[in-house]
């Protein structure tokens, strides 16, 4: 339909001139005149078929219903209404000047009738556009509220979205605090493993730190203690042996040997030295567990 409507508008010819109300009165009141028509029959009917198109399709719009147009739909409707109701003022204008020989396609009374329809098809038209324009005003009402239903959702999921990292992230500390506490104890209860044998070995009276560090030092001053007790011994040994055969001896062969014995006899610095050389000396438990494990 709308390709006729095109092809229609194409083959209009030139030369016709808009059809205005004053032509319309003025031609009604005119006497007739025996100059010729400006339309030929067959741009007469074309004319006609033309704004019968236009006049239907405005018919059809007012018609439907407002989900199944819109306000621009309306007003190219109202716009094509026009111009047919113009062109039916025209027509049947030229039919009623037209000399009785003359002879013309269609109806100058059924064009003076369309002409008359399509001035109340313009006020059914208004009223539609009114009603469309509310229609739309309200649809516009939905759609921002469907939009604004859209961004609060959006908005929701964000919100939902962040609080679902804070609590991985709150998860996660959580994780690692508990990590580093059991972390702590296992460093705690080795080291406690560790302490169990030295109490131990204090409590079954082995060699104390202090003593072991003391026999460092003597170590270190070149001391030897294992000889000087020897030498103790050895004197002693011999004093026994001596009174033991000797004892018939003479007075004076006993003093001999009382004066190298007193001669023999070490100084009180040298028998404290003995004495703590001669101090026995006792590893330390760990010291004994290196010695056994290899």
């Amino acid at each position: 339909m709308a390709e006729s409507v095109e092809v229609a508008k194409n083959n209009v010819v030139e030369d016709v001139e808009p059809v205005t109300q004053d032509d319309v009165e003025k031609t009604d009141t005119a006497k007739p005149t025996k100059h010729k028509p400006r339309l030929s029959p067959e741009d007469g009917l074309l004319l006609f078929n033309l704004a019968l198109v236009e006049q239907s399709v405005a018919q059809l719009t007012s018609d439907l219903p407002p989900s199944l147009c819109t306000l621009s739909d309306i007003d190219s409707a109202t716009h094509d209404l026009d111009h047919s109701t113009r062109t039916f003022q025209h027509l049947a204008a030229c039919g009623k000047s037209t000399p009785k020989r003359g002879k013309l396609l269609y109806s100058a009374r059924l064009a003076t009738e369309r002409a008359g329809f399509g001035k109340s098809l313009v006020s059914k038209l208004q009223r539609k556009r009114d009603e469309q324009d509310a229609v739309e005003q309200q649809r516009a009402v939905h759609v921002e509220q469907w939009h604004k239903q859209q961004e609060e959702k959006r908005a929701e999921q964000e919100r939902e979205r962040e609080r679902v990292e804070q609590e991985q992230k709150v998860e996660e500390e959580r994780i690692l605090k508990e990590t580093e506490e059991r972390n702590a104890v296992i460093r705690e209860e080795m080291a406690r493993a560790v302490d169990v044998p030295k109490k131990r070995a204090k409590k079954r009276g082995d060699v104390s730190d202090t003593e072991y560090a003391r026999s460092d030092i003597e170590d270190d001053a070149g001391m030897r203690p294992v000889k000087a007790q020897g030498k103790k011994k050895r004197l002693a040994r011999g004093t026994r042996a001596g009174d033991a055969v000797e004892g018939s001896d003479d007075e004076g062969a006993r003093k001999r040997r009382n004066v190298d014995d007193e001669a023999d006899v070490p100084s009180d610095e040298e028998m404290d030295t003995a004495h703590v050389e001669s101090t026995p000396r006792y590893k330390s438990k760990a010291t004994v567990s290196d010695d056994d494990s290899e």
